[in-house]
């Protein structure tokens, strides 16, 4: 038995935590190898006793598993602590049946774990820690091994993939990649999970895009991660979910860039787009285009139609710029602008302002609302899109000037031509002041009496010693804004003397389609009648037909209103504009005045006599009067006669008089 305790204690002897022990049925006792007075402490005469130093139940459990196994011939493996004053310990006691040596019926050993416990308890705790950080992330975490199966999957996983950890664990990371990025994720693997090797995603963010269990793609912002443990490769993506992020992202870039209304790009996305588009374009073209009646509509029916209006417009405008390879923006109100890079505008242009001609029908009512354009090209007019559109608007003046409805390319002349429209504009109020806007008298004859019935009254500018054109500084009072300057001034000027027109002449004026929308109007025009004691019945108020184009609801109440007082009410210029016959029958109109147009060669077209022989049957059947303006021929009266027209204005009978000259004529 010597020769097997010396060989076991040879064998324990440089064991510094575990040593060695038999159990000797002969002597009924438990036997130790030699190293257990230094794992113990203890000098060597005490090492029999070493089985005291355990408690009265660890030692009960171990003799009983001696036993044990002694009758069944088995093993076992326990765990004992071990008390000596404040130090506690755990001992991992094992043995087995042994049947080679005689009276040593139980081998074993007995291992001083406390360490190791305390260093498993530690694992444990972190584990635990770490499961507890993973589980709380607010972002996704999965890992997946050197096969790209899945080994981690927290709830935030679920949440943002669909899938149960227990569903995702052990399958491929493909379940998470959308089919079209599977090829490029798999090229990119291999470098990724060489062992030694940095991958270029290591350590930062990348925006992806990866798919749900219900098979929906999202965009994703991930950032990776590997370790290498027991021999594996573990690789780590945390994934947060941008779709919200991008959402956001992309509602801000709408609010900056596009227009609310048209859904049209903005003039940021103008100015934006811009430099890219010089730099690579040898040759751009812009056009700047201008609503010729939008305010009047947005005054007359209100923003709601006003704002159906643009919409309208801006879909149409897309349309047929895209037709065409062009852009469309919309820079403010009722401005849009066309580019087109590489090719002429020029063809593009006239189906735009083929746009403007043709009626809108919105809830029921129809609008014509024009365009004027103005484009410049680089290179030639400007380099950048700033000077482009300011020479863009320079053309646009000039082609409002002309009348409205017109293309006008930009020329270096036309600053000047500008400078002075805008000088003469602000000139205007001052002349009004100085007494350089004045009044003529068209007079207005019944050819079957012969006799004067009327007077229409025109006002004229003579500024610095020159005529200035009706048409011009009137328009020029519409878009500043002064027109109800001049409207004030008139109507003074016609109390003051309006007497001296006769006692039975009607006198007959103009209303702009701003003047119909203005309130001021309408009092101006009681205070009018009140103060010079001029017969309602007396006074005819002119709307032109393109004016009707914009009569809203508002209007209709001020015409009723007008129609009230006793004033008449005349269409003037018919058969211009866009003729609509329910304004002739549901509007309180007196007269229709054939457009100059139609008169002058009335004699020798025939088209001429067709539409005028229409209009006159049309305000016969309409209970209407009719009057020809711009009779100037003999020629033209007496077709008109024979047609039943019996009032004529023109120069035939007399040119517009002043005042004074118009009392010594009558």
């Amino acid at each position: 038995m010597q020769g097997v305790s010396d060989a076991l204690s040879a064998l324990f002897l440089k064991n510094a935590d575990t040593i060695g022990w038999w159990f000797d049925s002969g002597l009924d006792e438990i036997v130790w190898t030699d190293n257990a007075a230094n794992i113990f402490g203890l000098p060597q005469s005490e090492v029999p006793d070493i089985l005291s130093l355990f408690g009265e139940r660890e030692q009960k459990a171990w003799q009983e598993a001696i036993q044990q196994v002694q009758h069944g011939r088995g093993s076992f493996d326990i765990e004992l602590p071990c008390t000596r004053g404040k130090e506690k310990k755990t001992w991992r006691v094992k043995g087995s049946f042994s049947h080679k040596i005689p009276n040593l019926t139980v081998l074993g050993t007995a291992q001083d774990i406390t360490e190791i416990k305390r260093l498993h308890h530690d694992v444990e705790r972190n584990h635990y820690r770490y499961r507890n950080v993973i589980e709380s992330a607010m972002d996704a975490i999965v890992s997946v091994d050197k096969s790209q199966l899945i080994v981690l999957f927290n709830k935030e996983a679920e949440r943002v993939f669909g899938w149960r950890a227990e569903e995702a664990t052990g399958q491929h990371l493909n379940i998470l990649i959308p089919d079209r990025y599977r090829g490029a994720h798999k090229a990119h693997v291999d470098d990724f999970l060489v062992e030694n090797g940095t991958h270029r995603a290591m350590g930062r963010s990348m925006e992806l895009w990866a798919v749900r269990k219900d098979g929906s793609e999202f965009p994703i912002e991930a950032s990776l991660s590997k370790f290498k443990t027991d021999g594996d490769i573990i690789s780590t993506v945390i994934v947060r979910d941008v779709s919200t992020k991008k959402a956001y992202e992309k509602k801000m870039y709408k609010m900056a860039f596009f227009d609310p209304l048209t859904g049209l790009p903005n003039r940021n996305a103008l100015y934006d787009e811009s430099p890219a588009l010089f730099q690579r374009a040898s040759f751009l073209e812009l056009a700047l285009i201008d609503l010729d009646r939008f305010k009047d509509i947005n005054d007359s029916y209100g923003h709601y139609f006003g704002d159906k209006v643009l919409t309208e417009i801006g879909a149409l405008l897309k349309r047929v710029a895209e037709e065409h390879g062009a852009r469309v923006y919309r820079l403010a109100g009722d401005e849009f602008v066309v580019i087109s890079v590489g090719k002429d505008l020029g063809r593009l242009t006239y189906q735009l302002m083929k746009i403007g001609n043709v009626p809108l029908q919105i809830d029921n009512h129809a609008f014509w609302p024009g365009m004027s354009i103005g484009i410049a090209r680089s290179p030639g007019d400007a380099s950048n899109v700033e000077d482009l559109i300011k020479c863009a608007d320079v053309a646009l003046n000039i082609s409002k000037q002309k009348g409205r409805g017109r293309i006008e390319y930009f020329r270096e002349d036309l600053f000047s031509a500008i400078e002075a429209r805008t000088l003469l504009s602000t000139k205007l109020e001052e002349s009004i002041r100085n007494g350089e806007l004045y009044y003529c008298f068209q007079p207005i004859i019944d050819t079957d009496t012969a006799r004067t019935v009327g007077y229409e009254a025109l006002a004229r500018w003579c500024h610095n010693g020159q005529q200035v054109p009706p048409d011009v500084f009137m328009s020029l009072a519409e878009e500043s804004g002064r027109i109800h300057v001049i409207q004030d001034h008139l109507f003074d000027f016609l109390a003051a003397n309006v007497a001296k027109l006769g006692e039975d002449a009607y006198l007959a004026i103009n209303i702009s389609p701003s003047q119909m929308v203005a309130e001021t109007f309408y009092r101006s025009l009681q205070r009018f009648l009140a103060e010079s004691g001029f017969a309602a019945e007396r006074l005819e108020l002119e709307l032109t037909e393109r004016s009707l184009l914009l009569v809203g609801d508002e209007v209709v109440v001020l015409l009723e209103r007008i129609k009230a007082l006793g004033v008449k009410l005349s269409i003037d210029d018919f058969g211009t504009g866009y003729s609509c016959l329910s304004y002739l029958k549901d509007l309180p109109f007196d007269k229709l005045k054939i457009d100059r147009s139609f008169v002058m060669n009335i004699d020798n077209d025939p088209k001429n006599l067709a539409i005028v022989m229409t209009i006159i049957n049309l305000a016969k059947n309409l209970g209407m009067s009719v009057l020809a303006e711009g009779v100037e021929k003999e020629g033209q009266a007496n077709v008109l006669k024979r047609m039943g027209c019996h009032l004529f204005q023109g120069y035939l009978y007399s040119k517009p008089l002043t005042l004074s000259q118009l009392t010594e004529a009558y």
